[in-house]
């Protein structure tokens, strides 16, 4: 673990070092959520709320993570 005397720099460093495994990360698994919008009929109906819930919530904390926590954390 490395220490830098910028607190800034510090956070802004951390949040690239882990950037491309968080983005990949959140993308597969709203690629794996999505094929539940299609499904059809009574079993859609109940099925379709767990992706409008779980997607929306992963993208806004892959915001959170990369771009406003360092931001707070500087």
């Amino acid at each position: 673990q490395q220490r830098d005397p910028n607190r800034r720099r510090a956070a802004i460093a951390g949040a690239r070092a882990v950037a491309v495994p968080v983005i990949f990360a959140v993308l597969t698994t709203v690629a794996a959520f999505s094929p539940l919008l299609g499904v059809e009929g009574t079993m859609g109906k109940i099925m379709r709320v767990i992706p409008l819930i779980v997607i929306p919530t992963l993208l806004f904390s892959l915001v959170e993570s990369l771009w406003i926590l360092p931001n707070h954390l500087s």
